[in-house]
């Protein structure tokens, strides 16, 4: 497979294990219901944006983790597919993909609303670094991206093949670098992320042996870090109950893996700051559904 590793070298991360610099249980920090946090996105300026369909708002959080805003942003409930809206902040707008309401919806950082685009089976979004959203969605099952501005879609690219026919929506994740490469997982094993050049020209497959062979791996999120050229990927190894976080180059070198703090959570969403440190949320609905944590891997 292109892009994978045996793990003799460039172990860079690997044994390491990630710092708590701050945490907060939304749930309890904002009196909201105990679960229902769904997505979460990482702005320019280093703030993270969370949304809850379960109250129909979008949350901010400064770096020092200051609540910053709360804003009034409906989005419906999760489809019938259980597949929750996911959330991107570009240019200092929020954009919420619907996939119950099969909508794209954009509003100012101030909650004001600014235009809703209709698109059927959303499944992921992403923004990219020039202010685009990139759309993954399966009209007739089968699987596109398209790239969008503020007026409408500009472009498209090819979505990589997956494995399985079986595709269950709320493991399927993108992301995208500052050049315009965009990385897909559909989340079930095998361990797999393919990343799509930004001509569309080229795909590439990423991953690597786990070393969790009893367990089926499921890639819960990913997120590209465009300030460290880091892919970073979030796993739930099922069996064990352990979390990962493993660390690529954008061209597929695997350089290790971090071990999450052992707790009662399960995270779901993956972001990274502007300075190395890592965002990870809850969108459980178990003990620690709620929890939005700040990480540092060093």
């Amino acid at each position: 497979m292109t892009g994978r590793t045996d793990g003799s070298e460039h172990r860079l991360l690997a044994n390491h294990s990630a710092r708590v610099v701050w945490r907060h249980n939304l749930p309890d920090l904002l009196g909201l219901p105990a679960s229902g946090m769904d997505d979460a996105d990482s702005d320019s300026a280093g703030n993270v944006w969370v949304s809850s369909s379960a109250t129909s708002r979008v949350l901010g959080f400064g770096p020092d983790s200051n609540v910053i805003t709360a804003l009034d942003i409906p989005h419906g409930g999760r489809d019938d597919n259980w597949q929750a809206p996911s959330i991107a902040t570009v240019s200092g707008d929020i954009y919420i993909a619907d996939p119950a309401a099969e909508t794209l919806s954009r509003y100012s950082e101030r909650g004001e609303f600014l235009g809703v685009f209709a698109i059927s089976n959303i499944l992921s979004i992403c923004h990219g670094m020039d202010g685009t959203i990139y759309v993954l969605s399966n009209p007739s099952d089968i699987e596109r991206i398209e790239v969008y501005d503020a007026l409408g879609m500009v472009s498209e690219l090819p979505a990589p093949t997956r494995h399985s026919p079986i595709l269950d929506p709320a493991f399927v994740k993108m992301d995208c670098d500052g050049a315009g490469n965009v990385y897909v997982s559909y989340g079930m094993a095998p361990y797999a992320v393919w990343r799509i050049s930004a001509d569309g020209d080229e795909i590439r497959e990423i991953g690597r042996e786990i070393d969790y062979p009893e367990d089926a791996v499921l890639v819960n999120d990913l997120a590209f870090d465009a300030s460290a050229g880091i892919l970073w990927t979030l796993l739930a190894c099922r069996g064990s109950g352990l979390q990962l976080v493993d660390a690529f180059t954008h061209g597929g070198r695997w350089l290790g893996a971090l071990e999450l703090p052992q707790s009662e959570n399960l995270f779901g969403v993956i972001c990274p700051s502007l300075d190395g440190d890592l965002y990870l949320l809850d969108t459980g609905t178990g003990p620690g559904s709620g929890d939005l944590i700040r990480i540092t891997p060093s």
